[in-house]
C-alpha cells in the first residue's frame, strides 16, 4: 500500500493518519487525521538521542483500545506528563514495532520549515501485539489513542510490567473512536515536524 502523508501534512507541526484497507481488494479509506502532542518525556529522548545514546530511537507505537464506550470520556484530552497507559478490564493497548525505517523529507528551499521524518506500522493481526494484562481484543473493541515510543528495552516482552518502565513515550494522541475489525488491515503513519 503507497501511503501519501498529502501537502496538507507539510504544514503542521505533526500528524497521525490512520487507514483501513480491504486485504482483498485494496480499497483504503483515511480513518483519522490529526495533530500529536508531544510529551514532556519526548524532550528527555530528544535530549538523549543527541548526547549519543542510541537506545532512545522510536522504535513502536501504542494503539489504545476499550470495550466500554464510556472510557474514556468522549472529552479524553492528552496529558502532556503521560501516566501509562490503561490495562484493566475494560482496556488495553496494542505495542507494535514500526513495519518500515523511518522516512525524512527534507525542505531546502523554505529554510527547512516543513522537515518531517515520518514512522509507519501495518497492522494486519492486531491480537499478536496485545499487551497481555490489558482487556480481550473482539469485535466490541474500539481503538480511541496513540503514542510514540522509544522501547529503550528491545527485547521486553508484550507484556506492561516488562516493558512499561523502559518504553518512554515521545507523543501521544487521542482521536474518535475506530470500531476493531480483524478483515480490515491498518496502517498508521506518524509524522513529526522539525524546524530551525
Amino acid at each position: 500500500m503507497n501511503v501519501d502523508i498529502g501537502s496538507s501534512a507539510m504544514n503542521r507541526e505533526g500528524f497521525l493518519k490512520i487507514w483501513r484497507s480491504n486485504p482483498i481488494t485494496g480499497e483504503s479509506s483515511l480513518l483519522v487525521d490529526k495533530k500529536n502532542t508531544i510529551l514532556y518525556p519526548g524532550s528527555d529522548l530528544l535530549a538523549d538521542l543527541l548526547g549519543g545514546k542510541t537506545d532512545r530511537q522510536i522504535s513502536h507505537l501504542y494503539l489504545g483500545y476499550s470495550n466500554d464506550d464510556n472510557d474514556p470520556a468522549n472529552d479524553y484530552t492528552i496529558n502532556k506528563t503521560f501516566s501509562a497507559l490503561a490495562t484493566n478490564g475494560v482496556k488495553g493497548y496494542l505495542r507494535i514495532p514500526l513495519t518500515f525505517p523511518a522516512t525524512f523529507t527534507k525542505d531546502t528551499s523554505n529554510n527547512y520549515v516543513n522537515n518531517i521524518v515520518v514512522f509507519t506500522i501495518q497492522v494486519n493481526n492486531a491480537s499478536t501485539f496485545r499487551v497481555s494484562t490489558g482487556a480481550a481484543l473482539d469485535g466490541t473493541c474500539k481503538f480511541f489513542e496513540a503514542a510514540l515510543v522509544a522501547a529503550t528495552a528491545p527485547n521486553a516482552t508484550v507484556d506492561a510490567a516488562s516493558h512499561q518502565p523502559t518504553d518512554k513515550v515521545f507523543a501521544r494522541v487521542a482521536f474518535e473512536r475506530i470500531t476493531y475489525d480483524a478483515n480490515f488491515n491498518l496502517t498508521i503513519s506518524w509524522g513529526v515536524k522539525f524546524t530551525s
